[in-house]
């Protein structure tokens, strides 16, 4: 059964890299459109159902629980910014944040050590603050975006003390987001660009495995 589940994780990752794959192909050929858009959601969609297939059996014994569900609808709002990021940018940030609320709503239902919260919030929170200055982001965007940061931070924090291989897809989660903000407002680089997608793919499937 172990060698079952194992083999589904491994083949649905790699459904997740030919789903992007044939995104970034059809975006370099016929440029940011809906089949794009929604190759691009697919392979967060699979994030979701991975998730889905770890949590079912046992709440379906067990009965539902409210963090779990509370996790899948993040993952869900991560498909839907994942698509709606490709037409309207400011529409799909703000679903990327509200999908933070979640996770960090599910994260906050084990118990707090509040020590490692407050460091690796303060250590998360001021790194994300430094490139944002050395980028000159500080007085020109939009004071919106400085409150995503706040809830990247608070992600990061939460998930110290939960296992290594959560912590490093909340961590490849940030990473992705501030390269998005780099490409975005500083200098637009394809191969950079594809790096913030393959950080944000390979957090949220850990996220996915590992909550």
């Amino acid at each position: 059964m172990l060698a079952l589940h194992s083999l589904f994780y491994v083949l649905a990752f790699l459904t997740l890299l030919t789903s992007y794959a044939i995104h970034d192909y059809i975006k370099i050929r016929h440029g940011e459109n809906t089949w794009a858009a929604l190759f691009k959601g697919a392979a967060t969609a699979l994030c979701l159902a991975v998730f889905i297939y770890r949590v079912l059996p046992g709440n379906l014994e067990n009965g539902f629980e409210l963090h779990a569900i509370i996790f899948a609808t993040a993952i869900a709002l991560c498909v839907a910014a994942d698509i709606t990021l490709c037409f309207r940018f400011n529409a799909g940030v703000a679903l990327f944040g509200l999908a933070h609320i979640f996770f960090i709503a599910a994260l906050a239902f084990n118990e707090i050590d509040l020590l490692s919260f407050t460091i690796s919030f303060l250590v998360a929170l001021s790194s994300m603050g430094l490139l944002i200055a050395q980028w000159k982001l500080l007085k020109r965007e939009n004071p919106v975006y400085f409150v995503y940061l706040l809830l990247l931070a608070v992600m990061i924090g939460l998930s110290v003390g939960r296992g290594g291989w959560l912590f490093l897809g909340a961590l490849a989660f940030m990473t992705s987001d501030l390269i998005l903000i780099y490409c975005r407002f500083v200098k637009e680089r394809e191969w950079v660009n594809r790096a913030n997608l393959g950080l944000y793919y390979t957090g949220i499937f850990l996220l996915a495995l590992f909550y």
